[in-house]
């Protein structure tokens, strides 16, 4: 058992001595302050003291340490993303409750993509929604070019970039939610594939096929993607091309035979549990709390990436196949790998990437947190979002 009475309290200074890479002792000696050093230094601290935090006293800050530890953990056990617990996702609880309002309603879609899903449950904007739909760089550009000022005050890549991490990151935890509730018998969540017919009005009608259908229509669209020579990414990336255009004629044309416009996979989830068995803890603004608890965490990440811009080691890519081919030294053994993206850069690299000059400036989280905000329509946003 861990002894917390084995306790230390060190100022910010000692800390930095403690703790802090030497880049960090130089920045503290002229700032005094972490700065963005900060998180790295105390992840550093937590490989030796299982507690370490900032406590107040007498008005300054400090740092309490706790637990020493028997033995030293490497940082990646500290810096472990697999479990998605509370802290991974702090917003678990409004995403359920929000999935159980939407099963609740008997108007929703049977089945629909994650990315449908999310704009439903509404914790996707639709500026969020419809921007996550262009792929190309011309489509990008056109979206963009016809967004509001308000969109685009950090700029063209802070606002894709934060567009594409956070639609991954919303789609990855409403299938995370979705699995949860699954084991625990709340619900049922299987994968689907939905076929899309039109009505006599000609509105689309969107419904799960059966499998034997499902594998009948796999096996002829890879039977023509051979045929016309396309694959699946030059399908998405290339959709101008001739071989992919002539592909979605054949595509059509064989789909049609069924009846159907198009196809596409989806989730299929209904609600399986009786009253008794859910614990619903309802709140009151649960899309406003989802939002802001979202554009919280993802602006954690982003100072995180921001970090390491400046304090981690850049990870050598091993060239063993290139060696084996022409010979010479393998990387690993020219670069050791004791450089930061920081300090690696080259002038070039800097002027021709935005993001890289936005983490270069220390600007990088604070305009993705604002170009985030503006996309998903966050408003009055708790100013401890940047503490």
């Amino acid at each position: 058992m861990t002894n917390y009475n084995d306790e230390m309290i060190v100022t910010v200074a000692e800390f930095a001595e403690m703790f802090g890479t030497e880049k960090c002792k130089e920045y503290f000696a002229k700032y005094k302050k972490l700065g963005g050093h900060k998180d790295s230094t105390i992840t550093t601290a937590k490989q030796k003291w299982h507690i370490v935090e900032v406590v107040k006293i007498d008005k300054k800050n400090r740092y309490r340490l706790a637990g020493k530890r028997e033995e030293e953990i490497e940082r990646k056990q500290l810096q472990n993303y697999s479990n998605c617990g509370q802290d991974q996702m702090p917003y678990k609880e409004i995403l359920q409750n929000l999935i159980l309002i939407y099963l609740e309603n008997p108007n929703r879609k049977p089945s629909a993509t994650y990315r449908v899903l999310a704009r439903d449950l509404e914790v996707m904007s639709d500026i969020l929604f419809f921007a996550s739909e262009k792929v190309t760089s011309d489509e990008q550009k056109a979206y963009y070019k016809n967004l509001d000022d308000k969109y685009k005050k950090n700029g063209y890549e802070m606002f894709w970039d934060a567009v594409n991490k956070e639609t991954q990151r919303i789609r990855k935890h409403i299938e995370s939610v979705l699995k949860d509730m699954k084991e625990k018998g709340i619900i049922r969540h299987m994968d689907v594939v939905n076929a899309v017919s039109l009505d006599k009005y000609e509105r689309e009608i969107h419904n799960p096929i059966n499998v034997s259908e499902v594998g009948k229509i796999d096996k002829m669209l890879k039977s023509l993607r051979e045929k016309h020579e396309v694959t699946a990414t030059d399908i998405r990336y290339k959709p101008k091309s001739t071989s992919v255009l002539s592909y979605k004629e054949d595509e059509y044309n064989y789909l049609q035979s069924f009846g159907y416009e198009y196809v596409y996979d989806a989730v299929y989830i209904d609600l399986i549990a009786t009253d008794r068995e859910i614990q619903n803890y309802m709140k009151d603004s649960l899309v406003t709390d989802f939002k802001k608890e979202h554009l919280a965490f993802a602006y954690q990440k982003a100072l995180a990436r921001e970090n390491s811009f400046f304090n981690d080691i850049i990870r050598v890519k091993d060239n063993h196949k290139f060696h084996k081919l022409f010979g010479g030294k393998k990387k690993s053994e020219v670069l050791k790998g004791t450089l930061t993206a920081y300090d690696s850069i080259l002038i070039d690299e800097l002027l021709s990437d935005g993001i890289k000059q936005e983490k270069f400036g220390k600007t990088y989280a604070t305009n993705y947190k604002e170009s985030l905000k503006a996309i998903q329509d966050v408003l009055d946003v708790e100013e401890n979002v940047n503490n």
